[in-house]
């Protein structure tokens, strides 16, 4: 059987990679990914008629600084209405302790200036106006129209496939109302490296602040907003649930037992001499 211990007679570092890393996860180690998706095919109806919208969320949640990171991108390139914005997405939080609040503490976007003829980075970036609204029930709104207050820095997907270094949004059917959204958040997840959006960050975040979030809260998106509230439905595409945080035994018995080992090395060191 291999040994634990080097020649030195203290133990090796592959047994105290075991002891130390091997355990269970610290909480402060633990944070919960999950990615959501509109399904393939998805479509807001509007007077009618059915627009196309592609979008995905991903949430991080950090349990020892009671934070989700929201990273919403909207992935449709093929833009000829507002409601194809996105304006809010709805959350619902499981087990969350009675009375928690949320906020908004600190976001990253570029914005951008865009008509059938031209496309702009909108410098300065304007400052965040999207909110954090939870109920007692759970239930959290993210949204830029929160209560009637307007559709400001909506998100936008790329622009019209073909158009080129131009990066227009001139599809075919585009209307003014799409138009008069600007400046919105670039918001495709793509790298530009040259044209008027070289550079930019295409990759919005948010990050929440939600006190007493513990690892039995479970976080899922349930509906999706684009444009004037019209509400799609996510679907799963991966989702990774956080793993219990150690108990305080088995803490102190790795611990326990890195020191068992340290003080066994010494003995076995101090025999030789």
């Amino acid at each position: 059987m291999r040994s634990f211990f080097c020649r030195t007679g203290y133990p090796s570092m592959a047994a105290l990679y075991v002891l130390f890393l091997g355990g269970a996860p610290s909480r402060a180690d633990v944070i919960a990914n999950t990615y959501w998706a509109t399904a393939s095919g998805a479509q807001i109806v509007n007077g009618g008629v059915g627009y196309d919208i592609n979008d995905s969320v991903e949430l991080s949640i950090d349990y020892t600084n009671d934070t989700i990171t929201i990273a919403p991108l909207n992935l449709e390139n093929n833009l000829t209405r507002d409601v194809q914005l996105l304006s809010h997405l709805d959350l619902t939080f499981s087990n969350l302790q009675s009375g928690t609040m949320a906020s908004v503490t600190s976001s990253s976007f570029d914005a951008i200036n865009f008509s059938s003829s031209a496309t702009s980075a909108h410098t300065p970036t304007p400052a965040n106006v999207w909110q954090a609204l939870l109920t007692a029930g759970g239930a959290l709104t993210f949204c830029t129209n929160c209560n009637g207050a307007g559709n400001a820095e909506l998100i936008v997907g790329a622009p019209t496939p073909g158009s080129g270094n131009s990066e227009l949004y001139n599809s075919p059917g585009a209307n003014s109302g799409l138009y008069n959204r600007s400046p919105v958040i670039l918001g495709d997840g793509a790298t530009y490296a040259s044209g008027p959006l070289a550079g930019l960050n295409s990759n919005p975040v948010w990050v929440l602040t939600v006190p007493e979030i513990n690892h039995n809260v479970l976080v899922a998106p349930t509906a999706v907003a684009f444009g004037f509230g019209t509400a799609g439905g996510f679907t799963s595409a991966g989702q990774q649930q956080a793993p219990p945080a150690p108990e305080p035994s088995t803490v102190s018995g790795l611990i326990g037992g890195g020191a068992l080992l340290l003080a066994m090395g010494w003995r076995r060191r101090h025999r030789r001499n």
